[in-house]
């Protein structure tokens, strides 16, 4: 990382001697295009009013987003449409986080299915292009959805209220017996 890129991951992601500082973490496991496993972070930063997303957990995708976005891809999710929400590249500048319908070899295109059909309800992919590279595309199959979706909306919800839905954290949590956590027996 060049050294204009580390100064913006120091003052827009609140990052503090390479180590980012954030008030609470989500991690959600995909897949790339070529279906090998890949993690998203999502970190909703100390001011509470922005997300920085590592698409792929890796920086050199990072990402960072206002809360009005967060909100635009959570609605997408819901209808399964298309959007392209502004974010900051710390390299790049200005760039497009792009949610969208995709594809896979086995399933026929969402664009392709008739009139009378029910609602999409395939994966949907995460697209951050970015200039003389590829970007990361991370693809959500059908049950990472739903996971992203409830991803989106306690960082809504911690991003206004201060906390995330506990319910659901506490669904997902892993049970480790650790006695006093919530959502986990002990």
């Amino acid at each position: 990382m060049d050294l204009r890129a580390q100064r913006v991951m120091e003052s827009k992601f609140g990052w503090a001697g390479g180590i980012p500082q954030f008030a609470c973490r989500w991690t959600i496991k995909a897949c790339t295009a070529d279906f090998r496993w890949s993690t998203m972070i999502f970190d909703l930063l100390p001011d509470r009013s922005h997300v920085a997303v590592y698409p792929g957990a890796v920086t050199t995708g990072a990402l960072l987003l206002e809360r009005s976005p967060i909100e635009v891809l959570a609605t997408t999710l819901d209808t399964r449409e298309t959007c392209a929400v502004p974010a900051l590249h710390p390299q790049h500048g200005d760039r497009l986080l792009n949610l969208r319908p995709c594809a896979l070899p086995h399933e026929p295109p969402w664009t392709n299915r008739p009139a009378d059909s029910p609602p999409y309800l395939g994966p949907m992919e995460l697209v951050a292009e970015l200039p003389k590279d590829p970007g990361i595309r991370v693809v959500f199959r059908h049950d990472r959805v739903q996971a992203l979706e409830e991803t989106l909306a306690e960082i809504v919800q911690a991003s206004v209220s201060g906390h995330p839905r506990s319910s659901t954290a506490a669904r997902r949590a892993p049970r480790l017996g650790l006695p006093g956590v919530p959502g986990r027996p002990g």
